[in-house]
C-alpha cells in the first residue's frame, strides 16, 4: 500500500509540474501576445495621431489646392459679391446653395468700385462654414501695410486662396469723388504674398511665425488673344499658383489661347480656371 501511495504521489507530482509548465507557457505566451497586442495598439494610436494631425494642417489650408487642382481635378468655382447688409445670415443665405456644388467661391473686392460688405469679412464667414474662399484683393483701396495685414489675419480665420487684383477706377462707381490708394500693384502684392509666405517675413525683413499659408492667384484675359507667355511666366515665377480668367465667349478664341498655353508647357506648371457666365442683360 505504501509503495502504491508513494507512486500515486510521484504520479500526481509529475501530472502538477507537467500541467505547471503547461500552465507557464500559457502565461508566458498571453504575455508575449499582449505585449505585442500593446505595440500594435501603441503603433496604431500613433498613426492615427499623426494622421489627425496632417489631416489638421491640410484642413487648415486651401482645399482647392490640396484636394482640387494639385490632384488634377477639373475644378468648378463660383463668385459672390457681398451683400450691402451687416447680418452674416444675409450672406450665407445667398452662398450656401453653392456648398458642394462649387469647389471654391470667390468673393468680390467692391467690384465696379461699389462698396459692400468687406470681402475679407464676408470670405471668413465662408471659411467658418466650411465653404472654400478665394478673397480677391484689390490694390485700389488699401496700402501695403494694409494688405500685408490682411493676408496675415485672412490665413490665421482660414482664408488661403487669393486672387489678386487692380481693382476697378473709382470713378465708375458710385462714389466717383474717392481717391485710389495706388500705393503698390497687383503684381506687387503677388510678390509680398509670395514673400511672406515663403520666407516667413515681411518685406521690412521682420519675421513673421508662424507665416501665412497662401494659394495665390492671378487674373488672365484670353478674349484679347494669345497669351503673353513671357508675362504669365513672371507671374508663375513671381508666386502665382493658379490663373483666373475673365469671361470668354469665343470657344474658338480659347482654344487658340489654351493652345499656346499646351505648347509652351505652362499648363504642367499652374492651373487655368476660365471665366463663364450668363449675361446680366442684352445691354
Amino acid at each position: 500500500f505504501y509503495k502504491d501511495k508513494k507512486k500515486l504521489n510521484s504520479k500526481i507530482v509529475n501530472t502538477i509540474k507537467t500541467h505547471f509548465h503547461s500552465l507557464q507557457e500559457l502565461i508566458f505566451r498571453y504575455y508575449l501576445w499582449s505585449l505585442k497586442l500593446d505595440i500594435v495598439i501603441f503603433f496604431f494610436s500613433f498613426l492615427m495621431i499623426l494622421i489627425s494631425l496632417i489631416s489638421i494642417e491640410i484642413k487648415s489650408l486651401s482645399n482647392l489646392e490640396y484636394k482640387k487642382l494639385n490632384a488634377g481635378n477639373f475644378v468648378f468655382t463660383a463668385e459672390t459679391t457681398p451683400p450691402d447688409a451687416s447680418d452674416k445670415g444675409t450672406l450665407l443665405k445667398k452662398v450656401k446653395p453653392l456648398k458642394d456644388v462649387a469647389d471654391a467661391v470667390n468673393v468680390t473686392d467692391s467690384p465696379g468700385a461699389k462698396v459692400h460688405m468687406s470681402a475679407l469679412t464676408a470670405a471668413i464667414i465662408l471659411a467658418q462654414n466650411d465653404i472654400d474662399p478665394i478673397l480677391q484683393l484689390t490694390v485700389r483701396d488699401r496700402n501695403r501695410l494694409a494688405l500685408q495685414g490682411d493676408l496675415v489675419g485672412a490665413s490665421a480665420l482660414g482664408v488661403h486662396n487669393i486672387l489678386c487684383l487692380t481693382g476697378d477706377d473709382p470713378k465708375v462707381g458710385d462714389q466717383p469723388e474717392t481717391k485710389a490708394a495706388k500705393d503698390i500693384d497687383s503684381a506687387t502684392l503677388v510678390t509680398t504674398a509670395n514673400m511672406m509666405r515663403k520666407d516667413k517675413k515681411f518685406p521690412s525683413g521682420r519675421v513673421i511665425d508662424p507665416a501665412p499659408k497662401l494659394f495665390i492667384g492671378g487674373a488672365e484675359v484670353p478674349s484679347k488673344g494669345k497669351p503673353n507667355i513671357e508675362k504669365i511666366l513672371g507671374k508663375i515665377n513671381n508666386g502665382v499658383d493658379f490663373f483666373q480668367t475673365q469671361y470668354v465667349f469665343e470657344a474658338k478664341k480659347l482654344k487658340e489661347y489654351m493652345k499656346v498655353l499646351e505648347d509652351f508647357g505652362l499648363l504642367e506648371k499652374t492651373s487655368f480656371l476660365i471665366g463663364l457666365g450668363p449675361f446680366a442683360s442684352a445691354k
